[in-house]
């Protein structure tokens, strides 16, 4: 990446990587799915452009990944955006220097001549014409603005998730919520039988997991079987999926399984279709008893593994 990227901008675009990396997705899905184009993203990605908050909006919403933090770092790299690490602006000037005065040579004059002035007109800057007095008060206008608008997002970034958490526990008691972590260092909320039936998601178990086996379809769906070994679980995913389709994953039995077992997600909203649909975990101590199969809502089942 650039060197002239500021600590927040590189913390922004390094976060960026993170989360596309993460959900496994090429440039060309991305821009598929955000309407922005492939090479954008990929200057957005290695640091040579700062991608519009909309676009960062929409690739949260298609990873599944709460916006509130990524937006806030967002806000952090837009204020620091094409300044070198040490605080001089990309293509900043630096100030005029003070003309020296020349002192008046004596000369002799009529009587009544009034002796020459030796006050020099005020000076002004090269580039704006603006008194040094009055630059110096817009500096320190936009130094605050700028720290104003730092705090907003800070306190926006720790608020407004805290919020949303609160506000869906509100009147659902008897429904089990767990607050938003970090979920690449988290500790799972669950592990072995106890995750039987949980999302991987609200578990913390999503963040530790691996893809063991991934397939697409005729008809361009794609879907795959995750595993946390910290969990103890696997789970079955499905994306570019239509309206109907299912996904079902099944555990074969033996002495140490829970035999028979499966479970089983359908894209049931016309408003999600295409994002991630994830079934509900089975407690395994590996993943190669599962077997992940897409039922279509028009056409034949895949499998993976092959039955």
């Amino acid at each position: 990446m650039p060197d002239t990227l500021s600590p927040e901008s590189l913390r922004f675009v390094t976060r960026l990587r993170e989360l596309k990396d993460h959900a496994g997705v090429s440039l060309a899905v991305l821009a598929k799915q955000t309407a922005y184009s492939k090479s954008s993203w990929e200057r957005c990605l290695n640091g040579s452009a700062l991608p519009p908050r909309q676009a960062v909006e929409a690739m949260c919403r298609f990873i599944e990944q709460p916006a509130a933090p990524v937006l806030a770092l967002w806000e952090l790299a837009d204020l620091t955006w094409g300044t070198r690490p040490g605080g001089t602006p990309t293509g900043s000037t630096p100030a005029a220097e003070p003309v020296p005065q020349r002192p008046y040579a004596s000369r002799r004059g009529h009587p009544e001549q009034p002796a020459p002035s030796h006050r020099l007109p005020a000076q002004r800057t090269e580039d704006t014409g603006q008194r040094p007095e009055r630059r110096a008060g817009t500096t320190r206008r936009r130094h605050a603005l700028r720290t104003v608008a730092v705090t907003a997002a800070l306190v926006a970034a720790v608020t407004l998730p805290l919020t949303w958490w609160l506000a869906g526990t509100l009147g659902r008691s008897a429904t089990r919520h767990f607050p938003a972590p970090d979920l690449a260092t988290a500790r799972p909320l669950c592990t072995g039988r106890a995750c039987q039936g949980e999302e991987a998601k609200a578990t913390w178990c999503s963040g530790r997991a691996e893809t063991v086996a991934r397939k697409r379809t005729a008809e361009g769906a794609m879907f795959e079987v995750l595993y946390a070994r910290a969990c103890g679980a696997a789970w079955g995913r499905m994306w570019f999926s239509r309206h109907g389709d299912r996904l079902v994953i099944s555990l074969a039995g033996d002495r140490s399984s829970l035999a028979g077992d499966r479970s089983s997600v359908e894209d049931t909203d016309p408003a999600t279709t295409g994002s991630y649909h994830s079934t509900p975990m089975l407690a395994t101590d590996t993943p190669r008893r599962i077997t992940a199969c897409y039922l279509p809502e028009k056409g034949g089942r895949v499998c993976i593994p092959r039955p």
